[in-house]
């Protein structure tokens, strides 16, 4: 394995200067302000101040956002991404940075880690570490890429970047039949996927259906395809939780960002589409604008590479399979594309420009391939150095606009960023409420009936309360949103009915007069669910070291398949 990284050491090199490049407007200044910044460091400092080793993963009720009252951002956002960057935090304190210090690093990191992915997928392509790094180059050139980074801030967003190529790189695995690091790539990126932005990963997932078109005959047979049916199994139960606890508040619940068009809507969709323009004309000032428009020589490698392709044809189906997606990525970000006729779940992308995020990937594989129907290897050499040089240089004007255009923000980070431009996470009737939720403290709030009320502890989610004086039934306001998977049991071990009310808030009657205490166990559902997750990591784990100490299973399908 080092023999093999070593034969690309050089060009491991290139991308890590190219990387560091490309991020020199953000690395120059950490302070620069995003669209997103301020929501991501807030989320990603809350997980920081409460994980531990005996509790090393993020809440699903945030504790100090929305005023303290209990903001189930886990439940619908995934979070992932603010949960590398607490930890990313956390380590990097030994050397005393802010958490804006620590954003910059993780996105030099991940543009390190993805644009290493996509040149392993220029050398399956090409099989030629030149070539490949030209695919590298303009991938992390792409303006998109970077503009998702430094203008918009956009933490989850960019860690798709990370996990689509290893999707593609182990669905490339499959075709050749290398099982293993098929299950290892396809099974951590599509689990990191849809842990980080479930949206696009929704997209992503149908742009894949050409793939299996294109490879049927490969792909859906005895042996390959039970291997592909596991994975996907597996991805499903990794990611189960988080999709019960999205699916049962969305059935359920009545919440913000599933309200008719608070989110997403095909206004949205019409009005965030782009004109074919542009992808070709850059602005002056990207202080907040996001940029949209593509590399020249990008385009220029890719057209070039398109009418090569029409006039001969190779015959690595990736090649048609990698234009079909970014074609597909293309018309799907345009005006004029027909989304009054499209599915409205589709609609919660919001911004048809994201479509880049996949664009960026499969338009920068397919740069280089002009570079192939050149028969001298020297000339062809000569000419991808030269390709790589004039995507360098065309975008020294774009990091330098970046450089000079921005806003600033601070190391203070306030908590209630960290719900959202929209505060889509708050129930509906406490969005309608909104002056009273403002103003709420952490009392327990008498709504019917007459009692004293104490709160002994408050440790969001977990609440405990004595109710005294109380001679009848009493219905009371809990200092906490309403979320589904909240449990109240008395000092008797019995369970009280919680309900939401007019405010959004969690509300119980109570008889009779105790201690009670309150606690977010999750459904019933998400705990099945957690179940399942737990049972299938032991399972990742167990499963090489159980074939090590059982090896006759694998030496009695060996001769199976002789026979």
């Amino acid at each position: 394995m080092k023999k093999k990284l070593w034969e690309h050491k050089w060009a491991l090199l290139g991308i890590v200067i190219f990387s560091i490049i490309s991020m020199l407007p953000l690395l120059c200044n950490t302070h620069r302000l995003g669209h997103d910044t301020n929501f991501h460091t807030s989320n990603a400092t809350v997980i920081e101040s409460y994980i531990s080793l005996d509790d090393p993963f993020p809440a699903l009720i945030s504790p100090r956002i929305a005023n303290n009252l209990g903001y189930g951002i886990n439940l619908f956002y995934p979070s992932l991404p603010h949960t590398i960057l607490a930890y990313t935090y956390r380590i990097g304190k030994i050397f005393n940075p802010s958490i804006l210090d620590s954003l910059a690093v993780l996105y030099t990191l991940i543009t390190i880690l993805s644009s290493c992915f996509v040149y392993w997928i220029g050398m399956k392509l090409f099989h030629s570490k030149t070539l490949s790094f030209v695919a590298a180059a303009a991938f992390i050139f792409f303006p998109y890429r970077i503009g998702d980074i430094v203008v918009r801030g956009a933490l989850n967003e960019v860690f798709v970047f990370l996990f689509m190529p290893m999707i593609l790189l182990g669905l490339i695995y499959l075709l050749e039949k290398r099982y293993r690091e098929f299950f290892c790539f396809f099974v951590i990126g599509y689990t990191g996927l849809f842990l980080s932005h479930l949206v696009i990963a929704m997209y992503f997932t149908v742009f894949l259906i050409p793939f299996f078109l294109v490879f049927m005959r490969k792909l859906f047979t005895r042996e390959v395809f039970p291997k592909l049916l596991l994975a996907v199994g597996i991805v499903t139960l990794l990611v189960l939780p988080f999709f019960v606890t999205v699916i049962e508040h969305n059935l359920f619940g009545n919440y913000v960002v599933y309200a008719d068009g608070e989110m997403a809507g095909l206004d949205y969709m019409e009005y965030y589409s782009m004109d074919l323009g542009q992808y070709f004309n850059p602005d002056i000032d990207y202080a907040w604008e996001v940029p949209m428009f593509l590399n020249i020589f990008t385009v220029i490698g890719f057209v070039l590479s398109f009418l090569f392709y029409l006039v001969k044809p190779q015959r690595n189906r990736l090649f048609f399979f990698f234009f079909l997606l970014s074609f597909l990525c293309f018309l799907f970000s345009l005006k004029n594309f027909p989304w009054q006729n499209i599915p409205e779940i589709f609609y919660m992308i919001q911004f048809p420009w994201r479509m880049q995020t996949i664009l960026a990937i499969s338009m920068s594989l397919l740069v280089p391939l002009f570079l192939i129907y050149i028969q001298n290897p020297d000339l062809r050499r000569y000419s991808a150095y030269l390709v790589i040089a004039c995507i360098l240089i065309s975008s020294i004007s774009y990091l330098n606009n970046l450089y000079e255009n921005y806003y600033t923000t601070t190391d203070v980070v306030e908590d209630n960023l960290a719900m959202g431009h929209s505060e889509e996470y708050l129930p509906v009737h406490t969005k309608n409420n909104i002056d009273y939720y403002y103003g709420r403290n952490g009392d327990v709030i008498v709504l019917e009936g007459d009692a004293t009320v104490d709160v002994l502890e408050s440790d969001v989610p977990d609440l405990t309360f004595t109710v005294t004086d109380n001679a009848g039934t009493v219905t009371l306001e809990l200092p906490r949103l309403y979320y589904l998977g909240y449990h109240l049991g008395s000092e008797d071990g019995d369970s009280l009915e919680l309900f939401e009310n007019e405010r959004g808030f969690l509300t119980v009657r109570i008889s009779g007069n105790g201690t009670f205490t309150l606690t977010y166990l999750g459904t019933t559902a998400h705990q099945i669910a957690s179940y399942l997750q737990l049972f299938t990591i032991l399972g990742i784990f167990l499963t090489p070291i159980i074939s090590s100490v059982f090896p006759f299973r694998k030496k009695k399908l060996v001769n199976r398949n002789v026979n």
